[in-house]
């Protein structure tokens, strides 16, 4: 049981970091990250696309399928694929989990993005250096970075290599077929644990391929089963009520670690003059102490009137446009 433990992954793993990373939000969303140090992560079903996850699982089905069909119908490891499948509708991430997802991006001033998520340009977007994550010792959840894809066939591969590498390890571990009488039951709940999680973990990476140019990397939030009240909050939306976690990225000890905020294309001259007021009056606790770049929108009408630079209380404030 300790081999097969150590052969199968059984803790969500995240990609590793390419900073700095973007996130884009309304004016009201950025002086609520300035002013608390923390970032929302909104239920997948609120996405713009409520489908994005299920689509991902409909593929894992698919894949599931087409593996045990190429596989000898008395092996070990077709019975654990054909049970997969069976229970697979009813246990997937979708329907077992919450998942809570914020999106970041590579692309920090990107047109499309201030439409969607900017209010049209009248927002900012603010890029991170890191993101410092809680842990789940001392927060019930797990929150994990990853990397969107956008290719189908990325998913099918990552979906078969997983789906080949558990029923292999179930077989060569297990000595009874799954449900047989005397198996060991220990063994198939190990290999369906790390199954189980490494394809909630995938899941959330893929994207439909005609939101490639967004650059996506999303922060995925899952409370622990029966701890959601403790952290999962309701707040109105243009849709009507939204379920959202925080996420605290500047914790006891931290402070958001920020190289720059970009200015939407939409903002107003005054923007300037705003900014050093934001500066003076970020709280201690979640602003940089560091100099902090303030840049404008490459779209922005603005430039020529608003660049400027000026000393806050804490640390330099720059605007100016990029280059």
């Amino acid at each position: 049981m300790a081999d097969l433990e150590q052969a199968l992954p059984n803790s969500m793993e995240p990609d590793e970091e390419e900073a700095p990373l973007y996130h884009y939000t309304s004016a009201t969303g950025f002086m609520g990250i300035i002013e608390s140090g923390r970032i929302w992560a909104s239920h997948f079903d609120h996405l713009n696309d409520p489908r994005e996850l299920r689509y991902g699982e409909d593929v894992v089905l698919g894949e599931a399928k087409a593996i045990a069909a190429a596989w000898p119908k008395e092996s070990l490891r077709r019975g654990f694929v054909e049970d997969f499948i069976m229970n697979y509708p009813r246990v997937r991430l979708t329907e077992v989990a919450g998942v809570y997802l914020a999106s970041l991006s590579q692309a920090r001033d990107q047109l499309s993005q201030w439409r969607a998520y900017g209010r049209d340009g009248s927002g900012f977007s603010f890029g991170f250096r890191s993101l410092p994550l809680p842990k789940p010792d001392n927060w019930p959840a797990d929150v994990v970075l990853v990397k969107c894809e956008y290719r189908r066939e990325s998913l099918r591969e990552c979906a078969q290599r997983i789906l080949v590498t558990v029923a292999e390890a179930f077989e060569g571990f297990s000595k009874t077929p799954v449900g047989a009488p005397g198996g060991d039951e220990a063994i198939y709940d190990q290999a369906w644990k790390s199954l189980f999680i490494q394809i909630g973990q995938e899941i959330p990476r893929f994207k439909n391929r005609f939101f490639a140019e967004e650059q996506e990397w999303r922060l995925v939030v899952i409370p622990m089963s029966g701890r959601e009240k403790e952290i999962v909050k309701v707040r109105t939306s243009a849709s009507g009520l939204r379920p959202y976690i925080e996420i605290d990225l500047a914790g006891p000890g931290r402070r958001l670690d920020l190289a720059e905020i970009v200015v939407g294309p939409g903002q107003r001259p005054a923007i300037a003059e705003c900014c050093e007021h934001v500066s003076r009056r970020a709280r201690v606790r979640s602003w940089p102490p560091t100099s902090v770049r303030w840049l404008l929108s490459r779209g922005s009408g603005l430039t020529n009137r608003c660049s400027r630079r000026s000393t806050g209380v804490v640390g330099a404030m720059i605007l100016v446009a990029p280059g």
